[in-house]
């Protein structure tokens, strides 16, 4: 595949490698692309996952999931994205890309079989558990139509561009695959390295514009940077995985009749809003439903033990256990 790079390593195992280190050297923005994004098979360690992460802020992760789970996942999907009713939509933010935020109604095996998938639950520990004693998710899937434009590029973590002081990613997200990623219909673009660069934690400071969107507000204009973006050609069951930091958008869509279709599972600090509302999108009668961690990955937890308690100081997640 263009632009992937395939390495020819073995894998060494550090147990103490952790995928961010404070005080890592920051960098000027490079004058010319890298060139590649690295591919690894899923049989890698994940010590050589997160050193990928660690130097260009994203991994390809060949075949993460096979073709029978994929395939189910679209048919449990099909009838929310091919309907009327496919959830908010907000064209600042996606222009006309079909996004789906409640996917865990529409489909069991995402709770079977992807959103605690232990590749994708290790390297989101690695990346932030050293600043947060839980994890929460988010699970959208999207769909970019045919004749859409690209997105801007952006960092994910501008959600929460208004944090000062911020030295470390605040999420990571996983893109799976649900069809073919190519350089025309649409695959997401990604500049590896920019996670280093020196303006990555650079916050908003205009109050007067966070009510109408930080990451609209911080988003890079069309066009900028384009020559350092890597399309990342997936099929299938490949997964990009990404820092909250690296600078990416999806690719424009330039045929007339293909629905690139995506699945995005985000992992976030437990003391943060996550972008969705999980406790609406999914209330304790259907979250009653779920697998355990599943329930603490939607927020059905404490954190740190003084957040997000019921009467009492009482644990969220005994709610679910009555």
């Amino acid at each position: 595949m263009s632009g992937i790079h395939l390495p020819k390593m073995r894998c060494k195992v550090h147990h103490d490698l952790r995928l961010w280190e404070p005080g890592l050297v920051m960098s000027e923005r490079p004058q010319k692309p890298k060139g590649t994004l690295t591919s690894l098979k899923k049989t890698a360690c994940r010590d050589q996952i997160n050193a990928t992460l660690m130097e260009d802020g994203a991994v390809i992760i060949s075949d993460l999931f096979d073709y029978n789970i994929i395939e189910q996942i679209n048919l449990e999907l099909d009838p929310a994205l091919n309907g009327t009713e496919f959830g908010v939509r907000d064209e600042e933010v996606v222009g006309q890309t079909k996004r789906l935020s409640a996917t865990l109604r529409y489909s069991p095996t995402l709770i079977s079989d992807v959103v605690t998938h232990q590749i994708l639950i290790d390297t989101a520990e690695s990346a932030l558990l050293d600043y947060t004693d839980t994890l929460q998710m988010m699970v959208v899937a999207s769909e970019v139509v045919p004749g859409e434009e690209s997105q801007a590029l952006h960092r994910d973590d501008w959600n929460w561009g208004h944090m000062r002081g911020r030295s470390h990613p605040l999420s990571i997200f996983t893109i799976i695959a649900l069809s073919e990623f190519t350089g025309t219909s649409g695959a997401t673009r990604v500049i590896p390295g920019s996670h280093l660069w020196n303006d990555a934690y650079t916050p908003s400071t205009n109050k007067k514009k966070w009510r109408d969107g930080i990451y609209e507000e911080l988003s890079l204009k069309h066009g900028l940077y384009d020559e350092l973006a890597i399309p990342a050609l997936l099929s299938p069951g490949d997964a990009l995985t990404v820092l909250g930091t690296t600078i990416h958008g999806a690719g424009e869509n330039k045929t007339n009749d293909f629905f690139r279709r995506a699945l995005q599972v985000k992992y976030c600090m437990g003391w943060l809003r996550p972008p969705t509302n999980n406790y609406l999108l999914y209330p304790p009668d259907f979250a009653k439903t779920l697998p355990e961690q599943v329930q603490r990955l939607l927020g059905y937890q404490l954190e740190a033990k003084h957040l997000g308690w019921l009467e009492q100081n009482v644990d969220p997640i005994t709610l679910l256990r009555a």
